[in-house]
């Protein structure tokens, strides 16, 4: 996207945080163009189609293009979210004087007195959530647009250490061999300007402050590093990096590099930032394996102990039913052999009980038959004593085994009794445990709960009064925050008038 930037020469109230909100979440079609409508249609763009987005700031000298771009990266800070975000638009904004460069760096134009020769190439890093979570910032030597006069040259040849004379002899002639002979051939204008600038280009990139190689190649320096060193520092790093002593030049604030040796140190410092960052990925790799191997042979233990438990209380279950059936068994068949026993003995009994009484009655005929003319009343006194005994010995008979049977029957039942009682008192025994359980958690949740109301009570009264103090404090700050931030708006629209006067009585 590209942005024209043009300059009204008045401070217009079309900036403010009202037409923040105004413009976001608009489509570029239906608002009027504005600076925060091309940064509303990249940004959505770019969450939308998570894609990296541009927007080229153009405009002639003194049109306002920094002034577009701090705009520009304070809509991004405020539709962003960030928690920080006059914090990460002052960190890029503060560097804008060195943007700028120094006044001695910068030309003078027909339109702005200090005209910038370099362009600026900023570069915003935004999170998943849309919010900035960073910015780089690059400099780089403008085209052959713009003429500057001498003030220029006289930075270069300061820098080189020339005087300023043969400086401007050296830049507008060049050398040529011919037949062994050195010739000094005067330049066009056209190749002049263009000798300046190669000139500019190299010496801007391959000249460094003491402060700048050591902020940027720090990680290539041994020992320790300390800030307050940092000239030291570079002049003991530099044999070691680059041996060759003629590759660069100390001087007293800088540190000059010929061609090529910056592309060295930034070999090196790559090298060097990716042998650290395998050691960190590294470590955290193994770090997050480690915890995850750790994790999963918890789980697994944990896993397994839960199958082995529940295998367990199933074996235990399945033999506490197996031998269950077993009794059961044992006295169903117990109890159906025992009435099988006691019909067939009940049937013997009944079919000897009628055997005996017939072959009695039998016998009994036969001698009354036999002995009747001789001694019938002596026989008959005689069959009915053995009748009796007879009777008497069935009837001891039954009460013996009406006694066994009885007795045996006791057994069972007394067997059967204190196994019911056996069973019942362990399930009681279990059931009392559990209740008691029970009644311990809810005395002990009782008496939680009691402590844990007067203590939320305690706390309730000292939060409410703490956070009405906080409240009015908070209160009195952003009252004071207002009247500072008016005075400060009042003071900023002062220096604005007196700027544009400024600048009207300098056109003139």
């Amino acid at each position: 996207i590209v942005l024209v930037a043009i300059n009204p020469y008045d401070q217009l109230p079309i900036y403010g945080e009202e037409v923040i909100d105004a413009y976001s979440g608009q489509d570029m079609a239906d608002m009027e163009p504005h600076i925060f409508s091309v940064a509303e249609e990249a940004y959505r763009t770019m969450t939308r189609e998570e894609r990296n987005q541009s927007i080229i700031i153009s405009g002639e000298s003194g049109s306002g293009k920094t002034v577009s771009a701090k705009f520009t990266m304070r809509y991004f800070a405020v539709v962003g979210g960030a928690s920080q975000q006059t914090s990460v638009e002052e960190r890029v904004l503060a560097s804008n004087p060195i943007m700028e460069v120094k006044e001695n760096r910068n030309a003078k134009t027909t339109r702005n007195d200090n005209s910038s020769r370099f362009g600026k190439y900023i570069e915003i890093g935004f999170g998943r959530n849309g919010d900035i979570i960073g910015a780089n910032m690059r400099t780089y030597l403008l085209e052959k647009s713009r003429v500057a006069e001498d003030r220029s040259l006289a930075v270069f040849s300061k820098l080189l250490g020339v005087e300023r004379s043969q400086m401007a002899h050296w830049l507008c002639s060049r050398r040529l061999a011919v037949g062994g002979e050195m010739l000094v051939k005067p330049m066009t204008g056209q190749q002049a300007l263009e000798a300046r600038d190669a000139l500019a280009k190299h010496i801007y990139g391959q000249l460094w402050t003491y402060e700048e190689f050591f902020s940027r190649y720090c990680v290539l320096l041994r020992g320790p590093k300390c800030q307050d060193q940092t000239q030291a520092s570079c002049r003991q790093a530099l044999p070691q990096l680059i041996p060759d002593t003629d590759q660069y030049c100390f001087g007293k604030t800088k540190v000059f590099f010929r061609a090529g040796q910056v592309a060295v140190l930034e070999r090196l410092r790559s090298e060097r930032l990716r042998v650290a960052a395998v050691i960190i990925q590294s470590h955290v790799k193994g770090w997050l394996a480690r915890t995850r191997y750790s994790r999963i042979l918890w789980a697994a233990a944990t896993i397994q102990r839960y199958n082995r438990g529940a295998l367990a209380r199933r074996l235990a279950l399945t033999l506490r039913y197996t031998k269950a059936a077993m009794v059961i068994q044992k006295t169903y068949r117990m109890l159906m052999v025992r009435q099988i026993f006691l019909m067939i003995r009940s049937a013997t009994v009944t079919i000897q009980a009628f055997t005996r009484g017939t072959l009695a009655r039998y016998r009994y005929r036969q001698v009354s038959i036999q002995c009747q003319p001789v001694a019938p009343l002596y026989l008959r006194l005689f069959l009915s004593k053995s009748l009796m005994v007879e009777r008497a010995a069935v009837l001891l008979q039954a009460r013996v085994r009406g006694w066994l049977t009885k007795e045996a029957y006791r057994r069972v039942r007394a067997a059967v009794v204190f196994m019911q009682c056996c069973v019942r008192r362990k399930a009681s025994r279990r059931e009392l445990l559990r209740l008691k359980a029970e009644a311990r958690s809810v005395e002990k949740y009782r008496e939680l709960n009691k402590g844990m109301e007067v203590k939320l009570m305690q706390l309730q009264l000292r939060a409410s009064a703490a956070l009405r103090s906080e409240l009015d404090e908070e209160k009195m700050k952003y009252q004071g925050l207002l009247r500072e931030l008016s005075r400060l708006e009042q003071r900023y629209d002062n220096l604005k008038e007196m700027n544009l006067l400024t600048e009207v009585y300098s056109c003139t």
